[in-house]
């Protein structure tokens, strides 16, 4: 790192970090040409998946000068609408599926069966509603405020996740907790948001596929379309070549799990929220929860006391600055 001065002020260059924004930067746009590529190439029955795409795209592509801000929001949006639409069609392709189901994506489609059903508990979806618009205005990624939104599940499965700029809360979730709980789980599921952590899941896949990432896409809608699997889809499923970045991604989730929590608490305080709700949920969580839902069999979650710790330090420094 080098250090020049100015004046009375210091300032430093640090050419690794240039460097590091300059690849997300690329990543980022990679992403969205290989996307836009893969959608004019399907087939017209296919073009369907997620209606707001195209605009994404007009907006982005369109823009010479992307601010950083942008260049991140754009991905977020596009990412979290092809995610759900992922999940729901891989919802519908499980319950079409013939035969007996067996196998890791017979798996994942079996949870997705189980999971993705969405709530018509109008009480339900009417406190979901609430909660989670009270703590949207206090989270950092303001460009995105006005897209952020939830939606509730009727499920039996105990969990939240986040999609890029959506957050689901099931049911059984939701049940389990008061309402200063559930707004603290769904703080740190915006927490995820703010964080892009979704994002660079999948900028990790781009920059494994590199180019090939497009005809993955391609052939993972034909899939969900017709329940017929592509080459290079199989190829990625039976040969594991996406496996390294899973392993990735289950090596890291746990340091991305106590960010996310270390970020809840700040939009806790700033709502005038007290953030030992999140700790005595992730207990409820912990003693509620008999074996590990769908997220835990693919990456790895922190220790309990672990999470505490980093919240309780946490909460130990905004009061100091407070």
């Amino acid at each position: 790192m080098q250090v020049t001065s100015k004046g009375n002020n210091m300032i430093t260059h640090n050419p690794a970090a240039q460097n590091t924004r300059s690849t997300e930067k690329s990543n980022r746009l990679l992403f969205l040409e290989l996307v836009e590529q893969a959608r004019r190439e399907l087939p017209a029955q296919d073009t369907s998946w997620p209606p707001r795409s195209a605009q994404l795209f007009q907006n982005t592509m369109g823009t010479s000068l992307l601010s950083r801000e942008r260049l991140t929001a754009l991905p977020i949006l596009l990412m979290d609408q092809y995610t759900i639409w992922s999940l729901e069609n891989m919802e519908a392709l499980s319950k079409s599926l013939p035969g007996e189901k067996s196998g890791p994506v017979s798996d994942h489609l079996e949870t997705m069966e189980r999971v993705m059903n969405e709530s018509t508990d109008g009480a339900l979806i009417a406190r979901c509603e609430r909660l989670f618009h009270e703590l949207v205005p206090h989270s950092t990624r303001s460009s995105l405020h006005s897209y952020y939104n939830v939606r509730a599940l009727d499920s039996y499965v105990m969990n939240a996740f986040s999609t890029g700029a959506t957050v689901f809360i099931t049911s059984e979730l939701a049940n389990l907790l008061t309402d200063e709980e559930l707004q603290a789980v769904m703080a740190h599921e915006l927490a995820h948001n703010d964080k892009a952590h979704s994002l660079n899941n999948v900028l990790d896949i781009v920059k494994t596929f590199g180019f090939h990432f497009k005809d993955l896409v391609k052939e993972e809608i034909h899939w969900m379309r017709t329940g017929e699997q592509g080459e290079l889809l199989k190829r990625t499923i039976e040969e594991g070549i996406i496996n390294p970045v899973l392993e990735d991604f289950s090596a890291h989730a746990p340091e991305v799990e106590i960010e996310a929590d270390v970020h809840a608490v700040g939009i806790l305080q700033r709502a005038g929220l007290d953030p030992q709700n999140l700790i005595n949920a992730l207990i409820k969580l912990h003693d509620g929860r008999p074996q590990p839902n769908a997220d835990e069999v693919v990456r790895q979650y922190p220790e309990l006391g672990e999470r505490v710790e980093a919240i309780k330090e946490a909460m130990g420094k905004y009061e100091l600055v407070a």
